[in-house]
């Protein structure tokens, strides 16, 4: 089994992000959650279809939509000041906090 390197991510949950790559590129979504362990991300309105066998305990069988996971490569995050304009995230330490700020716009990213 090959082991993946853990990404460092600067994406956080509820950031706004567009997918760059695959299917559903152009696509602008929500980040829902993140596994560093796989490095994707769980985003909101994407959707995948899975098929379900039914049980013994009475669930019924069929087609399930779950939201997906993305790579963490194929998301680039929506800059909030400048709408539509995708860009990359940096830090700034201001009286010793350390915060994301848009490269584009360079203005904080709230969360």
């Amino acid at each position: 089994m090959k082991i993946q390197k853990r990404l460092k991510t600067k994406l956080r949950k509820n950031d706004a992000v567009r997918i760059i790559a695959g299917p559903h590129k152009n696509k602008d979504v929500q980040i829902l959650e993140i596994n560093k362990k796989t490095n994707r991300a769980k985003v909101k309105g994407v959707k995948y279809i899975k098929h379900q066998k039914p049980t013994q305990d009475g669930q019924k069988g069929g087609i399930i939509e779950m939201d997906a996971f993305i790579h963490l490569s194929n998301l680039a995050l929506i800059d909030p000041h400048k709408k539509n304009v995708i860009t990359k995230i940096g830090f700034k330490i201001i009286n010793n906090k350390k915060f994301r700020y848009g490269k584009k716009s360079d203005k904080i990213i709230k969360k």
